[in-house]
C-alpha cells in the first residue's frame, strides 16, 4: 500500500510510513494509483490539472488523491499552469500499485513527475 500523505510505498502491516512518519491503518489506501503533491512553499497557489482516462481532477499543494484503475492501459495527462500538457501511460496489472509524486521543478518552473514515482 502507499502512504496517503507522501505516496511512499509502505509494507503491509507497517504501523508508520518510513518516509514521513504518518500512522497507517488497514484502510488507509485501497486504491491502486496514488497521486500526491507534497506541500511546498514554491508553487503552492498553483493547481495541477490531472486527467485520467477522461476524468479530470485538480491537485493542490499537500493533496493526495487515490484512484482505482481497471486492468489495461491508463492514460494520465497533466498540465501545470501555462506549460504544455504532458502524459504518461501505465499498463495496469491486477494486484500492482502505482504512484505519481509531483515534484517542484525550479529549473523549468512548474512541476514534474518525481523519480520516486512508480509507473511501471
Amino acid at each position: 500500500m502507499y502512504c496517503p500523505k507522501c505516496g511512499n510505498y509502505v509494507e503491509d502491516g507497517a504501523q508508520f510510513c518510513n518516509n514521513c512518519g504518518l500512522a497507517q491503518t488497514p484502510t488507509t489506501v485501497s486504491n491502486n494509483l496514488i497521486i500526491s503533491r507534497p506541500g511546498k512553499l514554491m508553487g503552492a497557489a498553483i493547481n495541477i490539472t490531472v486527467n485520467i482516462n477522461g476524468v479530470e481532477t485538480k491537485i493542490g499543494a499537500g493533496d493526495v488523491v487515490g484512484f482505482n484503475l481497471s486492468p489495461g492501459m491508463a492514460v494520465i495527462k497533466y498540465k501545470v499552469w501555462c506549460r504544455r500538457e504532458k502524459e504518461v501511460t501505465i499498463n495496469v496489472v491486477p494486484g500492482r500499485n502505482y504512484s505519481i509524486i509531483f515534484k517542484y521543478d525550479p529549473l523549468w518552473g512548474g512541476f514534474k513527475i518525481g523519480k520516486d514515482s512508480i509507473i511501471n
